[in-house]
C-alpha cells in the first residue's frame, strides 16, 4: 500500500528542526535579513531587480509570536550585493488577519510585486498582490488576484512577469465537489496586463480529476505561459503535471505528465527557464521512500517549449531525510544551461541548506554542498535566484538564535563561465573556408582568446586575441589540415583586470577536410594486376602543385609511394594492384596534397580496409 498525499494550508509554522553543517564551497558568510528578531519569520522568497538589487519577502510573526492568527508579509532590499539589508517594510494590508506564502518578482522597469494569500474575507483564503514602484520603500494597497467565491479557499500563489511587464499568477483552489461531497483542488491562474488596475478572470489550468495543487508558473519571451503542479489523477498517487498557454493564459494545452516513474508520489514542483528557454522542473520525489526511507530531488527539462520532457534525473547525491514531508526544492537558471537546485537536507543530523549546480543544462549535477555556515540548529525552506555572473543569491529561514529568522548568502562556485558552442565536435570543415566560432559567457568575462589544435589538444595555435566581450563569435579562416581528424577549438575568457575566469573547448574533435579519398571506400577484395580507380575530392582553396598516392598493406604501419607524383589538378588515378605473397587484409590508400614549396595542404586515408588476395 502507498501513502496517499495530503494537502494542508500552511497556517501553523511548527517545524522545529535541529541541524549540523557539512562542508561548503565558495559561499559568502551568512547575513541576517529581517530586523525584528523577536518572533519567527518564515517562507522567504527572493528576486533580483535592476543593478542586481536583492529583494526578499517573507512571512513575519512579529505581531503574533504564535504565528497562528496575525501574520504579515514583510520585505527587505539590499543594494550592496547582500552585505546588508534595508529595514524591513510591511507589504500585506490585511490588518490582523493571517497572511502567508509570499512570492516576490520584479519587472524590467524596476517595479516590485509581492503576492500572497490571506483570510481577510473571513470565510475563505484569497490571493492578493501588492506593488512597489520606489524600490520597496513602500507598497501600494493590495489588489485581489482570484475571483472571490464565498467559502472557497484560494491559496499558495506563484508569480511571474513577462518582458512587457504583464503579471501572471497561479494558485490552488480548494472547494467542495457537489457530486462527490468531498473537498477537491484545482490549479487556477489570472493575468494583470501592464497598466491594468485589476486581474482578468480566473482560468482553470488542469484538465484532470482528483486533486491538483502547489503550482509554479513561468512565461517565456514569446508570451507562452507555463504552469506545473502536483496532480493526483493517477489513482491518488501524485505526479508532476504541466500545461502551456499560447494566449496569455486564456486557454491551456492538454496536460502532460512530466515524471516517467509513477509507482510512488512526486510533487511540489518548481520551474525555471534559461536564456535558451529550456524549461527545467524540479520536484520532491518519493520513489525510494519505502525502500530506503529517504526522499530525493528529481529534475526533468524540455528542449521544445514543453511539448515533451526528457527523462528525469536525480539531483541530490545523498539521500534526504523523509521527516520533512513537504520538501519544496528551489530551482534557478541563467544563460544557457547554468542551473542550480537548493533544498533542505539532514545528512549531518540537523537541517541545513544544500545546493547543487549543473553546468550542462541539467544533464548532470556536481556533488552538492552546504550553503549555511553556522552549525547551530535548523536552516530550511530555501529559495534562490541566479544573476548574470552565475552567482546564486540564496535565502532561508534560520533558527540559530532560537526563533526562526531570515538569512542570506551568495554562492560564487561558478564553473563554466565560458562555454564553446561551435565547433563542438563531429563537424567537418573545409580548409581555407570561413567558419564562425560561437561561444557564450557570463558577464564577468569581458574579452576572449581563441586557439585551435589539430592533435586533440597536445599543441595549440592562435586564432584570435582579445576578442571583446560584447561579441560571442569570431570569423575563422579554417587552416590547411595536418592531423585533420583530431581538431578542437579552445576559448579562454578574461575579466576586466585581465584575470582568467573561464575556459572551454570543443566537447570532441572535429575534422578539417582538405581532401577526401572517395574510392576505394568499401571492404572489398582486389587481385594482383587488377586495375582499380582511385578517386578523391579536394576542398582547399589553395593552389595544389602535386599529389602523392600511397599504399599500406599493414594497417598504416608503413606506406609505399604509388608511382610518381601527379599534377595538382588530377582527381583520379588508375592503379595496378601489386603482387603480394599471401593475402593482405589491412590495405588502405592515402592521398597527400602538396604546394609548390612541398608543404602539405591536406591528407586523407581511405575509410575502410580492403584486401589484396593472390589467386
Amino acid at each position: 500500500m502507498r501513502k496517499r498525499d495530503r494537502v494542508y494550508l500552511l497556517v501553523v509554522f511548527s517545524f522545529l528542526f535541529q541541524g549540523q553543517f557539512g562542508f561548503a564551497q565558495n559561499v559568502s558568510p551568512d547575513v541576517p535579513v529581517n530586523n525584528a528578531p523577536i518572533a519567527d519569520q518564515h517562507l522567504p522568497s527572493i528576486a533580483l531587480g535592476p543593478d542586481d538589487q536583492i529583494y526578499i519577502a517573507w512571512v513575519d510573526c512579529r505581531n503574533d509570536p504564535t504565528c497562528q492568527t496575525d501574520t504579515d508579509i514583510y520585505f527587505a532590499r539590499s543594494t550592496d550585493g547582500g552585505q546588508s539589508f534595508d529595514p524591513a517594510v510591511l507589504v500585506s494590508d490585511d490588518g490582523t488577519f493571517f497572511a502567508n506564502a509570499p512570492k516576490v518578482a520584479a519587472d524590467g522597469s524596476g517595479n516590485i510585486y509581492v503576492v500572497w494569500h490571506d483570510n481577510r474575507m473571513g470565510d475563505s483564503w484569497n490571493v492578493y498582490l501588492s506593488k512597489s514602484d520606489n524600490g520597496g520603500a513602500s507598497f501600494y494597497p493590495s489588489v485581489p488576484v482570484n475571483d472571490y467565491i464565498s467559502g472557497v479557499d484560494q491559496y499558495e500563489p506563484d508569480l511571474t512577469v513577462d518582458t512587457n511587464d504583464n503579471i501572471y499568477v497561479s494558485w490552488t483552489r480548494k472547494y467542495l465537489d457537489d457530486t462527490l461531497q468531498l473537498d477537491d483542488y484545482d490549479i487556477y491562474m489570472a493575468t494583470l496586463t501592464v497598466g491594468g488596475a485589476s486581474f482578468g478572470p480566473s482560468t482553470k489550468v488542469n484538465d484532470g480529476s482528483d486533486w491538483q495543487y502547489k503550482s509554479s508558473i513561468k512565461v517565456d519571451s514569446s508570451g507562452n505561459v507555463y504552469v506545473t503542479w502536483t496532480d493526483r489523477r493517477n489513482g491518488g498517487i501524485s505526479d508532476v503535471y504541466f500545461a502551456k498557454s499560447a494566449d496569455a493564459g486564456a486557454t491551456f494545452s492538454p496536460n502532460i505528465r512530466v515524471n516517467t516513474y509513477t509507482d510512488q508520489s512526486q510533487g511540489y514542483p518548481e520551474m525555471v527557464l534559461d536564456d535558451d528557454e529550456v524549461i527545467y522542473i524540479v520536484w520532491n520525489d518519493a520513489r525510494r521512500l519505502y525502500k530506503t526511507n529517504s526522499r530525493d530531488i528529481y529534475m526533468a527539462h524540455s528542449l521544445d517549449r514543453g511539448e515533451t520532457f526528457e527523462k528525469e534525473i536525480r539531483v541530490n547525491d545523498l539521500p534526504i531525510s523523509p521527516e520533512f514531508e513537504y520538501l519544496y526544492p528551489s530551482v534557478t537558471a541563467f544563460s544557457r544551461g547554468h542551473v542550480s537546485v537548493t533544498w533542505e537536507d539532514k545528512r549531518n543530523g540537523n537541517w541545513d541548506v544544500y545546493l547543487a549546480r549543473s553546468d550542462n543544462g541539467g544533464i548532470s549535477f556536481r556533488p552538492s554542498w552546504r550553503v549555511n555556515s553556522v552549525t547551530k540548529k535548523s536552516q530550511s525552506v530555501p529559495d534562490g535566484v541566479m544573476d548574470r555572473y552565475g552567482y546564486i543569491y540564496l535565502t532561508w529561514r534560520d533558527q540559530r538564535s532560537g526563533d526562526f529568522d531570515i538569512y542570506f548568502a551568495v554562492d560564487k562556485s561558478v564553473k563554466s563561465i565560458v562555454k564553446l558552442l561551435a565547433p563542438n565536435g563531429g563537424e567537418t570543415l573545409s580548409s581555407n573556408s570561413y567558419y564562425t566560432i560561437e561561444w557564450q559567457s557570463l558577464d564577468q568575462a569581458v574579452r576572449f582568446n581563441l586557439f585551435y589544435s589539430w592533435n586533440d589538444g597536445i599543441t595549440w595555435k592562435w586564432i584570435a586575441e582579445g576578442a571583446p566581450g560584447n561579441t560571442h563569435d569570431c570569423a575563422w579562416t579554417v587552416p590547411d589540415p595536418v592531423g585533420n581528424k583530431k581538431c578542437i577549438v579552445k576559448v579562454i575568457g578574461y575579466d576586466a583586470e585581465g584575470k582568467k575566469v573561464g575556459e572551454n573547448r570543443s566537447a570532441s574533435p572535429f575534422t578539417i577536410k582538405g581532401i577526401k579519398v572517395t574510392l576505394p571506400d568499401e571492404e572489398e577484395t582486389f587481385a594482383p594486376g587488377q586495375q582499380v580507380t582511385i578517386t578523391w575530392d579536394v576542398y582547399t582553396n589553395r593552389l595544389v602543385e602535386r599529389i602523392k598516392l600511397y599504399l599500406t598493406r599493414d594497417g598504416g604501419a608503413t606506406w609505399k609511394l604509388i608511382g610518381p607524383p601527379l599534377a595538382g589538378t588530377v582527381r583520379s588515378h588508375s592503379w595496378t594492384v601489386p603482387d603480394v605473397t599471401g593475402a593482405r587484409k589491412k590495405c588502405k590508400i592515402k592521398v597527400e596534397l602538396k604546394d609548390s614549396n612541398g608543404r602539405t595542404l591536406g591528407v586523407d586515408v581511405s575509410d575502410h580496409f580492403f584486401i589484396i588476395n593472390p589467386p
